[in-house]
């Protein structure tokens, strides 16, 4: 296969890849790592120019390549943090793998989990698959205050699931409850007002797991399905929050990369606080054990501006957190949640 051959695709790829409603899963799979892609690309491109500088055809591709480039990964190579006008809070996103802790209370999987969470210090978390004993375990050592549902809205304390917590004294949770993403959809997200004690002012969090892809190109469960029911799961959720008046966070893990159309329709409203606050493209996991991504998010509504971002690097599960330091609006004027 051709320089230009390669090159032809990265164009298709993200050009038509970001917008078509229903994207086939060859497509969905170039879109999940195309940050990769590009720059394998791009460097077959350098070493074919290296070998045949006064090739003008080759650099006419290699500076296509470069503008694809740029366009997937230009945005992590600079940071617009912006300053906060008062107080920030810190939020905290993390699969925290639950089939990985052990069935003691002092597994050692389970006391990472703790450590990093007390090392990062964050107001507020959501946390991915992790089930309602693991929860329990975790607040009572954290002073964590949660929303927890499973992930089909079972009521189950065993299965994995998701939860939005307040941590420490500073915020508490308000009114919190499990909301279905589609109303025929047995999959679920969590929705929490996050009040802070002192002024009373209040964060919606909103803590997500998104469904997994899984590697089969036909069928539900092929990423071109999954990738149209994770848009439409964006928008539903977007739909959810216009009714919202107080300043929102969605974190959690998207099972997608910033190139797939649900991520195109999130930034359409919210900002990518990661994005917006860090240096580099950021690496929460490995797929396949050796394609770095990142496939978990804190974004935010602009009213909460990004001031800092980072990812620890832990290793109690196969996913690194994210945490950013967002700042609260003021003065305040709260709505009605």
């Amino acid at each position: 296969m051709g320089l230009a051959t390669l090159v032809g695709l990265s164009l298709v790829a993200l050009t038509i890849g970001r917008t078509v409603q229903a994207p086939p899963s060859l497509l969905v799979l170039v879109l999940m790592v195309s940050p990769i892609w590009t720059l394998l690309v791009g460097l077959l491109g350098t070493v074919l120019l290296l070998r045949h500088p006064s090739d003008t055809r080759i650099w006419g591709l290699l500076v296509i390549q470069l503008g694809l480039w740029l366009g997937v990964w230009g945005r992590a190579w600079w940071a617009t943090p912006q300053p906060a006008a008062g107080e920030t809070v810190r939020v905290m996103a993390w699969n925290v793998q639950r089939l990985g802790f052990e069935d003691s209370d002092e597994g050692a999987l389970l006391r990472c989990v703790k450590q990093a969470m007390e090392a990062a210090d964050p107001d507020l978390v959501s946390l991915m698959e992790v089930s309602g004993r693991d929860i329990e375990r975790l607040s009572e050592s954290l002073d964590m205050h949660c929303q927890y549902v499973d992930y089909r809205g079972t009521g189950s304390d065993k299965r994995g699931g998701l939860a939005a917590c307040s941590v420490g004294t500073e915020w508490r949770l308000g009114r919190a409850g499990p909301r279905r993403f589609l109303e025929d959809s047995d999959w679920y997200f969590v929705f929490s007002e996050m009040v802070r004690q002192d002024a009373q002012q209040v964060v919606n969090l909103i803590s997500v797991h998104l469904q997994p892809n899984r590697l089969v190109l036909t069928g539900p469960a092929s990423p071109g399905a999954v990738a149209e029911t994770h848009r439409e799961s964006a928008e539903a959720l977007l739909a959810r929050m216009a009714a919202l008046q107080d300043p929102t966070v969605v974190a959690g893990d998207f099972n997608s990369t910033r190139e797939t159309p649900l991520h195109g329709a999130l930034r359409t409203h919210l900002v990518d606080v990661y994005e917006q606050a860090a240096w580099g493209p950021g690496v929460t996991v490995s797929a396949a054990g050796f394609l770095p991504l990142r496939v978990d998010f804190v974004y935010a509504t602009p009213d909460l501006p990004a001031v800092r971002a980072w990812i620890p690097e832990v290793d109690c599960s196969d996913h690194r957190p994210v945490v950013a330091d967002i700042g609260l609006p003021q003065p305040w004027d709260r709505g009605g949640g």
